[in-house]
């Protein structure tokens, strides 16, 4: 029987400032553009995941829909 593999999202983990400083202190220490490189597009990702929930969390996203 086959197992299904989900995919994995590294930007889903990165959740505070230290956690994609570590990541991408890891990357550079390899020193090879090609690899830094897709770090830097998941934390670009991480910080939209943050702050969206930081909008959903503060109500600022339905807010104009509450106002009569």
């Amino acid at each position: 029987m086959l197992e299904k593999l989900s995919t994995f999202n590294a930007a889903e983990h990165l959740i505070t400032v230290e956690d994609m400083a570590f990541f991408m202190a890891d990357a550079l220490e390899t020193s090879d553009a090609g690899y830094i490189e897709h770090p830097k597009e998941v934390i670009a990702r991480a910080k939209a995941i943050v702050e969206n929930k930081k909008t959903i969390l503060s109500g600022d996203s339905i807010e104009p829909f509450c106002k009569q």
